[in-house]
């Protein structure tokens, strides 16, 4: 839902395949303030479905503004306090809560939901950068939103709800970057789902599993499914089944044909890209086992852990280690220069000395021979003067020495 002030999109919480904005606004009739002990004040009209239509209106009691579903005429009220009675079971912070229900004897009904402030995952999507690094730089960061709806779906699973209509438009985005799983218009109890008989299905065809497209009950493993078409559709541009019409959705569904993904498939992660072909393989025994598994390994692809959607070459192994290992791998290489400088300053310390050393015990010898050779010759004169003098034995024990 989008607040005051914003373009009136498609609302992603009709239980209808498509929404129409009205030429003119309806008129007001006081009906909803009349009935409500005049605490709801209607203000603006967002969208209109094939059950209801949906108000930004004002709650008097509390002083904020809600967003109001009203069903319109000819249309079941009892459809419309199903949906709310399934979306107050769902008390979630990535679930659009319900806040009131009332159904009155003129067949008039409403229900009253938080007014998400934001845009939808498809509006998003559409205003995407153009250039490619950022576009996808952008798309990445989509991812989380993505990552938060799964974890609403998988709460919604273990209590047995099933939503049936997931698609980019039902997802929102608030404008603190919350995300809201909404329009659970065509929810059901899994256990009634599995019991009742196939039929023809209900919601977008470009987003349903094949065996939903076939008339299949619809099962857990849809929902998996169609949230896998939606990260299918942010990590390739369109979702699976995409076509030029309804009818060509209707029979690449059918038929499990993905579609051809767009030129940023190449640019984006592989990890990603084999998430979202796992996720929405037309064999259901080829996918992940249920949406916590997918919401699991994108978590891992998110904190930068291997996913195990995905087969590693060694190439992507190793920059995968030096990627996660970033900061100590770059401490240890430091440490290790240093390493290397300590050495070689110690060898070149050490070589220095021994240099000294032995430059010293050659000067000493060199000192020791001259000193020799200078007594010898002293010796040798003393020797000679004595045997001119004729005292032969002294001359003799000189030369001796």
């Amino acid at each position: 839902m989008t607040g005051q002030g914003d373009p009136a999109p498609t609302p992603p919480w009709s239980s209808a395949p498509a929404w129409s904005q009205p030429d003119e606004p309806a008129a007001f009739d006081g009906a909803v303030a009349h009935a409500s002990g005049g605490r709801y004040a209607l203000r603006e009209l967002l969208g209109r479905g094939g059950m209801g239509e949906v108000w930004v209106a004002r709650d008097n009691l509390l002083g904020r503004d809600v967003a109001l579903k009203r069903v319109r005429a000819g249309a079941s009220a009892q459809e419309l306090l199903r949906e709310a009675q399934l979306a107050a079971l769902l008390e979630h912070p990535g679930i659009v809560p319900v806040h009131d229900a009332v159904v009155l004897p003129d067949g008039d009904a409403w229900c009253v939901m938080r007014l998400v402030r934001g845009r939808n995952l498809a509006q998003t999507l559409a205003d995407l950068p153009s250039e490619l690094p950022a576009q996808v730089e952008a798309r990445c960061k989509l991812v989380a939103h993505i990552v938060d709806a799964c974890r609403a779906v998988a709460f919604a699973h273990r209590v047995g709800v099933l939503h049936r209509d997931l698609k980019s438009d039902n997802l929102l985005i608030g404008e603190l970057g919350d995300t809201q799983v909404a329009d659970w218009g065509l929810a059901g109890l899994a256990a009634q789902a599995e019991a009742g008989a196939t039929g023809s299905p209900l919601g977008c065809p470009a987003y349903l599993s094949p065996q939903r497209a076939n008339g299949a009950a619809a099962t857990a493993q849809d929902d998996l499914f169609a949230l896998g078409a939606v990260l299918y559709e942010v990590v390739s541009g369109a979702p699976p089944f995409a076509d030029r019409d309804v009818q060509g959705q209707w029979r690449r569904a059918r038929m499990g044909d993905r579609g051809q993904p767009t030129a940023i498939w190449s640019h984006m992660p592989n990890e990603l890209c084999a998430i979202a072909t796992k996720a929405t393989e037309p064999d259901s025994a080829a996918r992940y086992t249920g949406v916590a598994d997918l919401c699991a390994d994108l978590e891992r692809w998110s904190s930068g852990r291997r996913v195990h959607a995905h087969t590693y070459s060694p190439l992507e192994l190793t920059r995968r280690f030096v990627s996660a290992f970033r900061l100590p791998l770059a401490v240890a290489a430091v440490a290790l220069l240093l390493v290397i400088a300590l050495v070689a300053h110690g060898v070149r310390r050490i070589a220095g000395e021994r240099d000294q050393a032995q430059a010293a015990r050659r000067a000493e010898a060199q000192a020791h021979g001259v000193a020799q050779f200078q007594l010898a010759e002293t010796l040798a004169m003393q020797a000679s003067a004595l045997a001119q003098t004729g005292d032969r034995p002294a001359a003799e024990v000189s030369a001796a020495r």
